[in-house]
C-alpha cells in the first residue's frame, strides 16, 4: 500500500512516507489506497471474532514485550492457560496472533505491529481504567509470583526474603509447575518481557509490586551474569521506592544492589548499598537484615578489614538461623571459614568449609556447595595437598556450569589452572589461567583479573620465564593497589619479588619484600 502510494504521487520524498508509518497514531491511516486499507481488512477479521478472541486481542494490546507466552494472556484475563492457548488458537487461525516455538518452554506468540495498533484501538475504545488496571495487576502478580518460585526453586541467592505477600494474583499450581519445570530455561525466554512488565508497572507507579519482580530476578541476573539489565532496572526500582518512602522494598533493592556492586568491585557503593539496606531495615525482623548484614560483612573482608567482617559474619549467622534462611547461614559461615584461612589457620577454615558444604547438600544449595568446594581447594591448596585441590575444584567449577554460572565456574578454573601448574601440567594449567584471564576480563571482575594474573606470574617461575613472570606480577600488583586489598597485595609483591631475584635484579627484589612486609605489619 505504501508503494502505490508513492507511485500514484511521484512528487512526494521518500522521507514523508517513512515519517508518517513511524508514527503509531498515523501508521492505519496511512496505509490505504482507494477502496483498500489495512484497518478496514482487520475490522472485518475482528468482527468475524467470537466475544472472547475480540476480548483476548484488546487485552493484548495491553501487553508492554514484542513477543508472549499463553500465560501471560492467562493473566490478563484472569484464566488457565489453557484456556488462554484455546483463545490463541483461534487468533492464530485468522492471522492476527503469529505462533513461534523456543526452547524449553515451548509456543511463543507475537502481534505485528499493525495488529497491535488495530488492538490498542479497540482497546482505547472498549476497556474501562478499572478493567486495565486489574488486567495489568493480574499480570504483574502472575509475573512476580513465577519469578519468586523460579528463584525458590533454583535456591541460587540468599537473600531469603519471599516475595508472596506482593502477590495480588496467581497461576494454578499446575500451571505453575508446569511452566517451571525448568526454571533456567524458562527465565532465558522470558527475560525480556519480565523487565518489561517491571517498567511497564514503574510507570503506572505500581511500585512495591514492581520493586518486588526487580528483586526477585536477582538470582537469574546473576546466574545469567545479565549485570547491565540488574542494574538498570533495580536503579529504577529503587529511585522509585524512595521516591514513594518504600522503606522496605528500597531495603531489598539496596540489599540485591550491594551484591551487584560486590561482583563488579565496586566496593565503595557496595558498601553504601548494605549500610543503607540495614539503616532502611532497622526495625524489620531478622529475614530483612540477615542477608545485607552477610553482604557487608564479605566487602569487609574482601578489602582486608577483618574485625568488622567477623563481627557482620557472626551477626549474620545469628540473624539467618532465627530467620531461618539456610543459604544466608552458608555464607557466612563459608565467610568466617575464609577469614580463618587468610589468617592462618587452615584447619578450623577446612572445619568450618566441610560443615557449609554438608548442609549445602543436604539442602540442595548448589551455588553454596560450588562455594564450599572452592574453599575446600583453598584449603588443600594451602596445605600443599594439590591434587585433593584439583579434584575440590573441578566438582565445583561442574557445579557452577551447570548452573549456567560462568563468572562463578571461572572463580574455580582460575585456582585449578594454579594447582595444575604446581603439579606439573604447566600447559593445561596455563591455559586454563589464559581462558580464565579473558572471561574476568569480558565481565569487568577486576578482583578475578587481579587473582590470575598473580597465577600466571606463578605459572612464569615455574617455567623459569622471569621477563613473562614480571610483567605479570607487576600487573597484579597494579590491579591490588586498586582495590585496595592489603592481604593480596603482599602475595602479589612476594611473585614479584621473585621474579626480581629469577632476573637477577635484587634491589628491586627487596624493595617488593619490604613492602610485603610493611604490608602485613599493619
Amino acid at each position: 500500500m505504501a508503494g502505490a502510494r508513492l507511485a500514484a504521487r511521484p512528487q512526494w520524498p521518500l522521507a514523508k512516507v517513512a515519517r508518517a508509518l513511524a508514527d503509531e497514531q498515523r501508521k492505519l491511516d496511512e496505509l490505504a489506497v482507494g477502496h483498500i486499507a489495512v484497518r478496514a481488512s482487520l475490522g472485518l477479521t475482528y468482527q468475524g471474532l467470537g466475544p472472547a478472541a475480540q476480548r483476548a486481542l484488546r487485552m493484548l494490546a495491553l501487553l508492554p514485550g514484542p513477543d508472549f507466552a499463553a500465560w501471560a494472556l492467562a493473566a490478563l484475563l484472569g484464566v488457565g492457560v489453557s484456556e488462554a492457548e484455546a483463545v490463541l488458537d483461534d487468533l492464530v487461525e485468522v492471522h492476527l496472533v503469529q505462533a513461534r516455538v523456543v526452547g524449553a518452554s515451548g509456543v511463543r506468540y507475537q502481534l505485528h505491529d499493525l495488529v497491535r495498533l488495530f488492538a490498542q484501538e479497540q482497546a482505547e475504545q472498549t476497556l474501562s481504567y478499572t478493567v486495565r488496571t486489574a488486567a495489568l495487576g493480574r499480570l504483574l502478580g502472575a509475573s512476580l509470583h513465577l519469578a519468586d518460585v523460579a528463584a525458590d526453586t533454583l535456591s541460587v541467592d540468599f537473600q531469603g526474603i519471599p516475595q508472596s505477600d506482593l502477590v495480588s494474583w496467581r497461576l494454578g499450581q499446575n500451571d505453575t509447575g508446569q511452566l517451571l519445570a525448568d526454571p533456567l530455561a524458562w527465565f532465558g525466554d522470558e527475560r525480556q518481557f519480565l523487565i518489561s512488565v517491571t517498567e511497564q508497572a514503574l510507570n503506572r507507579a505500581d511500585t512495591g509490586p514492581a520493586a518486588g519482580l526487580a528483586t526477585a530476578l536477582t538470582a537469574f541476573f546473576q546466574v545469567g551474569s545479565h549485570f547491565d539489565d540488574w542494574e538498570r532496572l533495580q536503579s529504577r526500582s529503587l529511585k522509585a521506592a524512595l521516591r514513594e518512602a518504600d522503606t522496605r522494598s528500597a531495603a531489598k533493592v539496596h540489599r540485591c544492589l550491594g551484591e551487584l556492586t560486590t561482583i563488579l568491585d565496586r566496593y565503595p557503593e557496595a558498601l553504601d548499598h548494605f549500610e543503607q539496606a540495614l539503616l532502611l531495615a532497622e526495625d524489620e525482623g531478622p529475614t530483612y537484615r540477615a542477608s545485607a548484614t552477610a553482604g557487608l560483612a564479605y566487602v569487609h573482608r574482601l578489602l582486608g578489614q577483618y574485625a568488622p567482617a567477623v563481627g557482620h559474619f557472626e551477626a549474620a549467622v545469628k540473624l539467618a538461623r532465627e530467620a531461618g534462611n539456610v543459604n544466608c547461614l552458608v555464607y557466612a559461615t563459608n565467610g568466617l571459614g575464609v577469614i580463618d584461612m587468610e589468617q592462618g589457620r587452615v584447619d578450623a577454615a577446612a572445619a568450618r568449609f566441610t560443615e557449609c558444604l554438608r548442609i549445602s547438600r543436604a539442602t540442595g544449595y548448589l551455588p553454596g556447595e560450588a562455594q564450599a568446594l572452592r574453599c575446600l581447594g583453598q584449603s588443600h591448596r594451602a596445605r600443599g595437598d594439590h591434587q585433593a585441590a584439583a579434584d575440590a575444584y573441578r566438582q565445583a567449577a561442574a557445579i557452577s556450569a551447570r548452573l549456567g554460572d560462568r563468572l562463578t565456574t571461572t572463580h574455580a578454573t582460575c585456582w585449578l589452572g594454579d594447582v595444575l601448574v604446581r603439579l606439573g601440567e604447566h600447559g593445561e594449567g596455563r591455559r586454563l589461567l589464559a581462558r580464565s584471564l579473558w572471561t574476568y576480563r569480558e565481565f569487568g571482575n577486576v578482583w578475578g583479573e587481579a587473582a590470575t594474573l598473580y597465577a600466571l606470574a606463578e605459572a612464569q617461575l615455574a617455567a623459569d620465564r622471569p621477563v613473562l613472570a614480571r610483567r605479570r606480577a607487576e600487573a597484579a600488583v597494579r590491579l591490588w593497589r586498586r582495590i585496595g586489598s592489603r592481604r593480596w597485595l603482599a602475595i602479589a609483591l612476594d611473585t614479584l619479588a621473585a621474579a626480581y631475584v629469577m632476573a637477577g635484579d635484587e634491589k628491586a627484589a627487596s624493595r617488593a619484600r619490604a613492602e610485603a612486609a610493611a604490608l602485613r605489619a599493619q
